[in-house]
């Protein structure tokens, strides 16, 4: 579907989702100044972050009522907490894998959120896109945070360029296993309670 001379599409596994500039081939993609590229794939994750503060305001209003402090203050507390909590539970996940959860995991917790009531729902969605903000920052070549890097490594040097293509279909081989194993635990978990 084109609307507004924007392409948008649904894939067969609607995980996430992507923005690419309007670029006919990979020159003019590498034409495209450094820094552009960088603050470009930025913009995913800092729409997170922006995301997450707002549903952090509704939830805060709609749990206590409006306020400047539950508005304008708590929600940039709450996610710089958030953000602090899940950036340290990294490491955690080369030792308690068991801990992981992909989608199936995801929307059996989501139906026990919604029993709980609207504000918890919003706040499970706070804490999901900031979720995808710290996951969009890790450096694997198909996330945002690998083609920062990506692109400042070809800064110091231009010939890196050449290996960005196998990066990236190694990075989506280790995210497609990844998928596969957080939702076989998930089926596991779910059959097994």
């Amino acid at each position: 579907m084109k609307r507004g001379g924007v392409d948008y599409c649904v894939s067969l596994i609607p995980l996430g989702g992507y923005v690419l500039p309007a670029v006919e081939d990979e020159d003019e993609f590498f034409a495209i100044p450094p820094g552009k590229r960088i603050i470009f794939a930025l913009g995913g994750p800092l729409a997170n972050v922006v995301f997450g503060i707002f549903l952090f305001s509704l939830a805060n209003v709609l749990k206590a009522g409006p306020s400047l402090y539950a508005i304008f203050v708590l929600p940039f507390k709450q996610v710089s907490y958030l953000i602090v909590a899940i950036v340290g539970t990294i490491p955690q996940l080369f030792t308690h894998t068991d801990q992981m959860s992909g989608i199936v995991g995801i929307v059996a917790q989501g139906g026990d959120i919604i029993r709980s009531g609207f504000a918890s729902l919003v706040v499970f969605n706070a804490f999901m896109s900031i979720n995808f903000t710290i996951f969009n920052f890790l450096p694997l070549p198909v996330l945002d945070g690998g083609q920062v890097l990506l692109t400042m490594l070809e800064k110091i040097n231009p010939r890196l360029t050449k290996i960005r293509i196998p990066l990236a279909i190694t990075g989506w081989l280790v995210m497609i296993a990844l998928m596969i194993y957080v939702t076989t635990q998930d089926i596991i978990r779910i059959t097994a309670a």
